[in-house]
């Protein structure tokens, strides 16, 4: 379906999900059919799945690759808000708007048996959780009331918990069954004995409405999900934080879930996003799980690892070992990290240079080298940028040199031979003015062909960046202390803007003198006009970001982090799509558009340069490509039929 709404995919939101969609297997989802997923269980060993419908059904599946439903359920009268599987598997528990809390015999999941009702709250029943021995449930909601019952009868059973100030929202048992703890709107995390205490044992305030709690397997950490878009881990001992919260969400988190040998947390959110941290690297970046259209509600592990999750778009998702992005490949033969890179003018070679200072060009296709490695450096290499022509490439280093290569073959031209480290390299659009610029603050210019020097500028701080207008007629220095500069050709100051307390990463000017993009430390990714007297944010992650990239058309920008997570922005709409369109394991060093605009070239910390295809027909051939294996029949494969009944693959 993605495939199919791909081959007329100009919308942003169309491309969005078939961006997302190639992160997903063919048969990885199911629509449910229940007007939008609001709740989900998974049995221990992933053998059986529930969903809860907005349409006040509940759904069966049986789990493996094809997700089969099993049977359908339609006991609540609104939305099922809450599900939950007893540890053995036979039963579920459901709960929703209506006030019900139910009991189901599922040990024939075709034909499941209600068990028990329950309607005692005075609300929406928010939250449902068994405790690890099956014998108890919980459920909690709008009444702000904990509700302990029996695990088979429903019936309540020693004291009501009321203790928050308003709607409970979630409920999880520590692995051991003797602590319970509970959220709610009041920002409030609770946690209590199981022994018919009535009190909580500690308590814990957060600023924002806590939305979902979860224990980890061996019981020592507690997540929340808030409003606030923040993850938090807490100690269980004490409910102290542990570490900083895990803010990759760009909206509010809903729900979190721990893998089962408790290294990873999966956490899901308003913002469609499935994102699975590494508890062992606590300042990486979540990985995200694309798929989802709307929000993304509840998500669920199963004993083996692999997780599910639900969204107000009514998709069922299969989290399994083949997800990820894998819209990126590997440019063969490049196994080291480039701390540069540049396109040749015509886009057949790509010029990358690695950190022993070696200067290689390949061929942008198979990865085989063209020529020889061009020495000179004594230190990294840190800028490179070809003339209009292609005939000749300069390159910049931290060793203070800057030299001018013949593209063909032939020794460099040494326009510095020695200096302050020098960060950025560029050249003005009709190749008749070369820059570069670092860590001194002198903007060191030449005319070109003939290598003539010109005076230079000052920026009055390191600069980590040099770009062009468009026209050629500016030109703007990034400073490390968080100033732009913008200088007209003869040398004259333009505008400048200042960020203080900010340091500047990198600029990037799109064609037709539009607004530059800024990359920054700790404000994210901005736009400036110039004369303008402030920026503008582009979306709201305050991630440090370390490269970007601008399209020949200017249409869309790449931008990368320090946690190795390459984006990519719709510049039309000023949206940012969902899923990455690439992945390092560390900071992302560089990244650059093709001339053609049809690659997206990245290089960081994990080795190796990706390329990554852009543009909706090559994404929807990618989809259809992987949509071979299904059969004609089925609704998924509306793709083209190959040739000669066989299937191609196409480079783009």
């Amino acid at each position: 379906m993605a495939a199919a709404a791909g081959q007329h995919a100009s919308s942003f939101e169309a491309q969005d999900s078939l961006l997302a969609a190639l992160a997903q297997a063919p048969l990885d989802w199911r629509s449910a059919g229940q007007q939008g997923l609001f709740s989900l269980a998974v049995r221990a060993d992933g053998g059986l799945i529930a969903s809860g419908g907005r349409d006040g059904s509940i759904r069966l599946w049986r789990g493996g690759a094809d997700l089969t439903p099993a049977a359908r359920l339609d006991a609540h009268k609104e939305q099922v808000l809450a599900l939950a599987f007893s540890p053995d598997g036979q039963r579920l528990a459901s709960a929703g708007i209506d006030r019900r809390v139910i009991l189901w015999d599922v040990r024939d999941p075709a034909r499941p048996q209600r068990l028990a009702e329950r309607a005692d709250h005075e609300g929406p029943v928010l939250a449902v959780a068994f405790s690890p021995d099956g014998q108890r449930l919980a459920s909690a909601g709008s009444d702000r009331r904990i509700v302990l019952r029996d695990g088979h009868s429903g019936q309540p059973v020693g004291p009501v918990l009321d203790a928050h100030g308003d709607t409970v929202t979630g409920l999880a048992f520590s692995p051991d069954g003797r602590l319970l703890a509970s959220t709610g709107y009041d920002g409030a995390l609770l946690l209590w004995a199981t022994d018919g205490t009535a009190t909580p044992r500690l308590s814990a305030s957060h600023p924002a409405v806590l939305y979902g709690v979860a224990f980890s397997p061996d019981g020592n950490l507690i997540a929340t999900a808030g409003a606030d878009r923040h993850v938090v881990l807490w100690q269980s001992t004490t409910l102290a934080v542990r570490d900083a919260p895990l803010t990759d969400h760009d909206a509010a988190v809903r729900a979190v879930a721990f893998s089962p040998d408790g290294q990873r947390l999966i956490s899901v959110g308003d913002d469609r996003q499935v994102l699975e941290h590494d508890l062992t690297r606590p300042t990486s970046l979540g990985r995200n799980h694309p798929g989802h259209r709307d929000r993304a509600l509840a998500v669920a592990f199963t004993a083996a690892g692999d997780a599910f999750s639900v969204g107000a778009d009514d998709r069922l998702i299969h989290h399994g070992q083949t997800l990820g992005s894998t819209l990126a490949t590997r440019l063969p033969g490049v196994d080291l990290p480039a701390w540069a890179l540049a396109w040749s003018p015509d886009g057949r070679q790509l010029a990358s240079a690695g950190p022993d200072g070696a200067i290689l060009l390949r061929d942008a296709l198979s990865g085989a080298p063209v020529g020889q490695a061009r020495r000179g450096h004594e230190a990294l290499v840190t800028g490179l940028a070809f003339t209009p022509d292609g005939t000749l490439l300069a390159s910049a280093g931290q060793d203070g040199r800057l030299f001018l290569w013949p593209v063909a073959g032939g020794p460099p031209r040494a326009l510095q031979p020695a200096g302050e480290a020098l960060q950025s390299v560029t050249i003005s659009p009709d190749g008749r003015t070369l820059a570069a610029a670092g860590r001194d603050g002198h903007i060191l210019r030449w005319t070109l062909p003939d290598a003539t020097p010109l005076p230079r500028l000052e920026h009055g701080a390191a600069v980590s960046d040099l770009a062009f207008a468009p026209d050629g007629r500016r030109l703007a220095s990034a400073g490390r202390d968080g100033t732009l500069r913008l200088w007209n050709a003869d040398g004259t100051a333009a505008d400048r803007l200042d960020l203080p307390g900010d340091s500047l990463t990198r600029i990037a000017w799109p064609a037709g003198d539009g607004p530059l993009a800024l990359a920054t430390r700790t404000r994210g990714l901005l736009q400036w006009t110039p004369g303008d007297a402030a920026p503008r944010p582009l979306g709201n992650d305050e991630h440090a970001l370390l490269a970007l990239s601008f399209s020949p058309d200017g249409r869309q920008l790449a931008s990368a982090d320090v946690n190795g997570r390459v984006r990519l922005w719709d510049m039309v709409s000023g949206q940012a799509f969902h899923a990455p369109v690439q992945r390092f394991p560390g900071p992302v060093l560089a990244l650059a558009f093709a001339p053609d605009g049809r690659r997206l070239a990245g290089t960081g910390w994990g080795g190796g340069v990706q390329l990554t295809p852009i543009g909706a027909d090559l994404w929807s051939r990618m989809a259809c490509e992987r949509l071979r294996p299904l059969p004609p029949a089925s609704p998924e494969s509306a793709c083209p039929a190959p040739e000669n009944g066989r299937a191609t693959t196409s480079r783009p």
